[in-house]
């Protein structure tokens, strides 16, 4: 089974992800930062990406373009409004921050 990327800069917020992933029977790889999230996204193939938006060090929009053009579905995590997420990933799913945990578990369900 291939691991899902979990990008996300509040270590909460990530921890929180990081179980819900776990319970739902998969690996996931956290990272915490855009630097990170990149070399993480080279070195595998993800089911899904779960990915923050704004982050200390950029936005994930780059590197949901990369992830999507690999085939991996992208759902942003993130308290901004759909309408500032670009056209060309506007198919990408948002979930408002908060989230409830039932709501990630089952698009990780529906990926994996």
């Amino acid at each position: 089974m291939k691991p899902i990327l979990i990008v996300e800069d509040d270590p909460m917020i990530a921890m929180d992800l990081e179980t819900i992933a776990s319970d739902a029977g998969v690996v996931p790889v956290c990272c915490g930062s855009l630097r990170e999230a990149v070399r993480a996204a080279d070195r595998a193939d993800y089911a899904l990406a779960l990915l923050d938006i704004n982050l200390p060090d950029g936005t994930t929009f780059a590197l949901a373009r990369q992830l999507a053009a690999r085939g991996v579905p992208v759902m942003f995590i993130s308290a901004i409004r759909k309408a500032e997420i670009p056209a060309e990933l506007a198919a990408a799913r948002l979930l408002p921050k908060p989230f409830r945990a039932a709501e990630v578990k089952a698009v990780i369900s529906a990926a994996t």
